[in-house]
């Protein structure tokens, strides 16, 4: 596999990984957590800041991994290393609290722990990248 196929692979994979992230916090209504976030209103109306969330999260993820495919040039590059750079701090941070919260769903923290596994992957790989395009 080169390596833009690998880069996105990562992308899409960690995209696919926040989709999934957000149906396993659906799981626990099952088993009696309150449906309402604390703070919040039960007014039907989804907020506006978590349709951006997950709009740059998921849908930006798996938009990175299919640009990544059709072009893969030194602005992109450099783009795509940050952006993983900073996504990695952002989950290594949630996963953390997570576990200061001394959470009871291991499905959740072994899907963020994986998250997290995969991010660092792509920050390398794009590191690795972005060394060999400067040995050029």
């Amino acid at each position: 596999m080169n390596q833009s196929s690998k880069i996105a692979f990562f992308w899409v994979l960690i995209g696919m990984c926040y989709v999934l992230h957000g149906y396993y916090e659906l799981t626990a209504i099952r088993y009696g957590a309150p449906v309402l976030s604390p703070g919040h209103e039960a007014t039907g109306v989804i907020p506006l800041n978590l349709h951006v969330m997950r709009i740059v999260l998921e849908i930006g993820s798996l938009l990175i991994g299919t640009l990544t495919v059709l072009s893969f040039n030194r602005p992109f590059q450099w783009f795509s290393f940050v952006w993983a750079i900073f996504l990695g701090v952002l989950n290594g941070a949630h996963l953390a609290m997570t576990v200061a919260r001394n959470y009871t769903d291991y499905t959740q923290l072994a899907l963020l722990t994986f998250i997290f596994f995969v991010n660092v992957l792509l920050a390398l790989e794009l590191r690795v990248g972005k060394s060999q395009d400067q040995a050029r």
